[in-house]
């Protein structure tokens, strides 16, 4: 944070993260304030433990949306694959520590659609983080909540953040 912003910074930053770019989000401003940096706040959309029960049950689904969403983007290369691989080797242990910076856990309300021939999502499939100041749901899916719900989600983080003052 130092380096980007030429050097110290006095003002508290907020991250934000969706899906596992959450875990980076989050350890990130751990690490800001091990290291003096404030942090007002740490935002994570639609985030899991990737060993819970609910985030193994969500993988094949959440293949398949990426694969359904591959258009959106050049698709995947072998690097891209490859670097997800290694990125998940390294978060796939990840759970929330406790922090003295105040975090919001924003969820889906909608859950992935299901991937032909695989089991139904369960019922218990949103996320549920220990450690969190505040968890709040909002519209859409795991995809659709920063794409065509992103205002609704936008809104409650806005209100998140006024009301922390």
């Amino acid at each position: 944070m130092a380096a980007s912003t030429g050097g110290e910074t006095t003002d508290p930053v907020i991250l934000l993260g969706t899906s596992s770019g959450g875990i980076l989000a989050h350890e990130t401003a751990r690490h800001l304030a091990d290291h003096g940096v404030p942090v007002r706040a740490v935002v994570l959309l639609d985030t899991y433990i990737l060993e819970s029960r609910a985030a193994r049950a969500l993988q094949p689904h959440l293949w398949h949306g990426l694969y359904e969403r591959e258009h959106h983007t050049d698709g995947f290369t072998a690097t891209d694959l490859s670097a997800y691989a290694w990125m998940e080797r390294l978060i796939h242990t990840w759970t929330p520590a406790p922090t003295p910076f105040p975090t919001l856990l924003l969820r889906a309300s909608d859950p992935l659609p299901a991937a032909h021939g695989a089991d139904p999502v369960p019922h218990d499939w949103q996320t549920d983080l220990p450690h969190i100041t505040t968890t709040r749901t909002t519209a859409g899916n795991h995809f659709t909540l920063v794409n065509q719900h992103a205002p609704a989600a936008a809104g409650h983080i806005t209100d998140w953040l006024t009301e922390l003052g």
